[in-house]
């Protein structure tokens, strides 16, 4: 099998809990998932993977416009490592859930 590039634009979302109450569950990230895996699908046009893959992810973090000019520098030349919008277990999962049933059938054949 060949190779796909999937490029999603926009600030990376982190995988959030569903909170869970009285009048069932309900997923903080369930309407940001739709907008991702519409513009999955539009980028995707191949099978559905239902073997064994690895994927390659690749997080661009946003610099806030506050940030004083001389951090800014050290933050473009990787002296400042992002320390704020979730760390990258919960923005691979998020984005791997995205996937599922669009490019792979179960984010668990992921390796």
């Amino acid at each position: 099998m060949g190779m796909a590039n999937i490029v999603i634009h926009g600030q990376p979302l982190p995988w959030k809990s569903p909170y869970v109450g009285t009048r069932g569950a309900f997923s903080p990230r369930y309407h940001a998932k739709k907008i991702i895996q519409s513009q999955i699908r539009e980028m995707y046009q191949g099978p559905l993977i239902d073997t064994a893959c690895r994927i390659n992810m690749y997080f661009l973090m946003q610099i806030p416009k506050s940030t004083p000019k001389k951090t800014r520098v050290k933050m473009l030349s990787g002296e400042i490592r992002p320390e704020a919008g979730g760390d990258y277990t919960n923005l691979r999962k998020f984005y791997e859930d995205c996937l599922q049933e669009i490019v792979i059938v179960n984010d668990k054949q992921v390796i």
